[in-house]
């Protein structure tokens, strides 16, 4: 671990400008995930860890590509381990016409700063890096471990970074985690669980201009099954956890050409999970998805396969963090079996291969 001073970080200036000032070179630095390699913005991070002094490493791959900064300061006396976690690559910039200021640069306003990732999670590895050096110095006084890790590859969805930190660190318990996510107005205990899934929504091909037969819109079915996701009744947060859950379509992709009826849709959504979503009744539903689908689109099941449209949803990893009651298994991500939008296959519902979770 690296641990010699570095002269060209600002190491004299009080803690909240030097926090503003860290925060900033950070959002100049873009690390949008799948788009810039993040090793720029953690280079800036390994130089602030080094100019005062803390011991830190390198996560890389296989192909040694980095992944994340980690390290620990310890005790002079045993006792727990805590763990400051934050992630350092970003979302995408969206539309940047629809930004007030650029998204790649540090806009302070009204003592708000603006930038992608100012909020998610830049400005948390800002303070947990100035909590690393302010209880560095006080360490020997203290009993336990404060470990760290600021993971890149979070918003990709591979959590390759979070996931090379636990194999480099092994199995070691840890008493708890604070993470460094965006909120202003409080704590949070506890954190959602997710489960992310990709939907085929399949109809028939027409042409959009053709007097009789007019094909099975994808799209439009998709719409439907949008609407009634929005209007579905979720659970409140409680007393038990601070939270509510959310379904959140984040991609729809359909068609391509002026003159063709859509054959196919996809959709993705993201649901943020909590203990009181119902989990039990999960495992009913996905034995039966495209009835599911049917069902939410509010069209009969026999109707879509007679015209052969039908729906398949595949489930990405769904990693459920401790401090739910959801559990902290890691679901594996399954291909459920779609129909091809071709009028050959016309048969019902019923004849359908049983889904290999189902039984």
């Amino acid at each position: 671990m690296s641990t010699s001073p570095h002269n060209t970080i600002n190491a004299q200036a009080s803690p909240p400008d030097s926090m503003a000032e860290l925060l900033g070179t950070l959002v100049a630095h873009p690390s949008r995930a799948g788009v810039d390699a993040p090793e720029p913005v953690l280079r800036v991070i390994a130089d602030w860890l080094h100019a005062h002094a803390i011991p830190h490493a390198w996560l890389r791959d296989a192909a040694g590509q980095p992944l994340g900064l980690w390290g620990e300061i310890a005790g002079a006396r045993p006792g727990p381990a805590y763990l400051l976690d934050a992630t350092a690559d970003t979302a995408p910039f969206g539309d940047p016409q629809a930004w007030r200021h650029p998204p790649d640069r540090a806009t302070i306003e009204d003592g708000w700063m603006y930038g992608r990732g100012a909020a998610d999670s830049k400005a948390g590895i800002a303070v947990f890096c100035h909590v690393l050096a302010e209880l560095l110095p006080q360490m020997p006084r203290l009993a336990g471990t404060l470990c760290f890790v600021f993971d890149a590859e979070e918003h990709s969805g591979s959590f390759a970074g979070i996931r090379r930190y636990m194999d480099v660190r092994g199995g070691a318990p840890l008493a708890g985690a604070m993470i460094g996510y965006p909120g202003n107005d409080r704590l949070i205990t506890g954190a959602r669980g997710f489960l992310r899934a990709r939907l085929a929504i399949h109809g028939m091909g027409a042409h959009s201009g053709a007097s009789g037969h007019r094909g099975v819109n994808a799209i439009d079915r998709a719409r439907l099954l949008l609407q009634d996701l929005a209007d579905a009744p979720l659970p409140a947060a409680d007393a038990h956890f601070p939270l509510p859950p959310r379904i959140t379509p984040t991609s729809i992709r359909g068609g391509g050409s002026f003159t063709l009826v859509p054959d196919r849709c996809e959709l993705e959504l993201d649901m943020r999970l909590t203990p009181a979503f119902d989990d039990a009744r999960r495992p009913q539903r996905a034995r039966h998805p495209h009835r599911m689908a049917a069902r939410l689109a509010g069209l009969p099941a026999r109707s879509r396969y007679a015209h052969g449209a039908g729906a398949g949803a595949r489930g990405q990893r769904s990693l459920r963090p401790s401090g739910t009651d959801c559990g902290g298994r890691a679901v594996q991500h399954r291909q459920l079996p779609g129909h091809p939008g071709h009028s050959r296959h016309r048969r019902p519902w019923r004849q359908l291969p049983q889904h290999p979770c189902a039984g």
